[in-house]
């Protein structure tokens, strides 16, 4: 992979991670599992055939596939999509068996019979599904996939400024109507101290450079 040119860790001064969104693991409701370990199971019978859909190569839910599948020893046969929207009505119409999507976009079709949900992604349930189990508490402990967003500043900026930055944000985010309103959007309040967002970040470009180096992801793959 080509170098970048900052260095993600070194580069910014970090405020907080304002929120986190996990990733569903849904399937057809023709698709006869009901939990991850009978999804896992399904697929050592069938190497590499059950059709897993994402929104493209390099994605969010394309990764979390990666990772799964190399932390239950697994394959699927995966079919990337020309976006999110485009691999949930490829699981809607059947023509694959499964996909990660976010739980905004997903729970509506599962709430209503169109889809079966597994779990979240997330290291710990999520106050948006807080009924699905974790993917770590189905036996794979450690799994952890989020989508995230928080606030960095330039390298420098005065730390004052980052402690006033930092402690406004997580005021906003402890109010119930935030983490309501945050709710309704598919997404958790976290609300970090700068060291853990920064270690949080560290350990992110840690793990997702090692499953995209054993999965074979190459840069040029990536639309």
């Amino acid at each position: 992979m080509a170098p970048v040119p900052c260095n993600p860790i070194r580069d910014f001064e970090y405020s907080t991670q304002a929120i986190s969104v996990p990733n569903v693991l849904v399937v057809h409701p023709s698709f006869a599992v009901n939990s991850v370990a009978e999804l896992i199971s399904a697929a050592r019978a069938k190497p590499g055939e059950i059709p897993f859909a994402s929104a493209g190569v390099g994605s969010s839910g394309h990764l979390s596939l990666e990772l799964l599948q190399i932390s239950s020893n697994a394959r699927f046969n995966h079919a990337p999509f020309k976006g999110g929207a485009p691999a949930v009505n490829g699981l809607l119409g059947g023509e694959v068996k499964a996909l990660f999507s976010l739980a905004l976009v997903s729970m509506p079709h599962v709430r209503s019979g169109r889809l079966r949900a597994l779990a979240v992604s997330s290291a710990m349930r999520s106050s948006v599904v807080p009924d699905l189990p974790t993917i770590s508490e189905s036996g794979y402990p450690g799994f952890d996939v989020t989508g995230w967003f928080g606030l960095i500043a330039p390298k420098n900026t005065p730390e004052a400024i980052i402690v006033k930055l930092h402690g406004e944000v997580v005021r906003v985010l402890n109010m119930p109507e935030t983490r309501e309103l945050l709710k309704n959007q598919g997404a958790d309040a976290v609300g970090s101290t700068p060291d853990q967002w920064r270690s949080f970040i560290k350990h992110e470009t840690e793990k997702w450079a090692e499953v995209i180096k054993v999965s074979g992801i190459s840069k040029q793959a990536i639309k």
